[in-house]
């Protein structure tokens, strides 16, 4: 291959990268767009948004603890002067798996929480340290939530996920159980501890 040649070879391979990273960051971000509030066109007051998500919208996060999932987010939304207070409310089942008995279930799952949007231009005048408050910038013309939703997904994970939290009010698998059970009793006890045991210390 001739040294012009390998040029042009590195260019436009080059070049097919750089289309491709930027096609796949458009595709994203018009995936990712419709959980955004477009609030130019708003008038002041109380509004009403209703976000359904699901699995395809976990796989934008890596290492989501979050798959299979059936959720909404209401999100009440009142435009004033100089700030957005908006009142966020996910609600839904996720699948995960049961922590006693390993059984794939459909956990019922509720997170709610106020946040505030401010503009950049108040932040420079009076800078407030509130994870609670959101500044968007002042050319902004909606307002994207797709982060806020994610977390607060994650957040309405309960610490134990158990059969019995179901709607369904489910029981755990008795059969898996009784083999857990039944290896935790066939555990074999080291010999040495049980001389240790028999030492009197006295």
């Amino acid at each position: 291959m001739s040294a012009s040649a390998s040029v042009f070879y590195f260019v436009n391979f080059n070049l097919t990268r750089i289309f491709v990273l930027i096609f796949r960051e458009v595709v994203l971000d018009k995936e990712l767009r419709q959980y955004s509030i477009p609030f130019v066109g708003l008038k002041k007051g109380t509004h009403y948004f209703n976000f359904e998500i699901k699995d395809d919208f976990f796989k934008h996060f890596k290492n989501s603890p979050i798959g299979e999932s059936n959720l909404n987010v209401f999100v009440t939304f009142e435009k004033r002067d100089t700030q957005f207070d908006l009142l966020i409310d996910v609600e839904g089942t996720v699948k995960t798996d049961c922590d006693r008995c390993l059984k794939k279930i459909d956990l019922p799952v509720h997170y709610r929480q106020d946040i505030y949007v401010k503009f950049e231009s108040i932040r420079e005048q009076n800078p407030e340290d509130d994870p609670d408050i959101i500044y968007i910038g002042q050319q902004d013309t909606y307002l994207d939530l797709t982060q806020i939703m994610y977390e607060f997904s994650v957040l309405s994970l309960p610490l134990q996920k158990n059969c019995e939290e179901t709607n369904l009010n489910e029981n755990c698998d008795k059969e898996v159980l009784d083999k857990l059970n039944q290896k935790k009793d066939n555990k074999i006890q080291d010999p040495r501890w049980d001389k240790l045991k028999n030492l009197n210390l006295k």
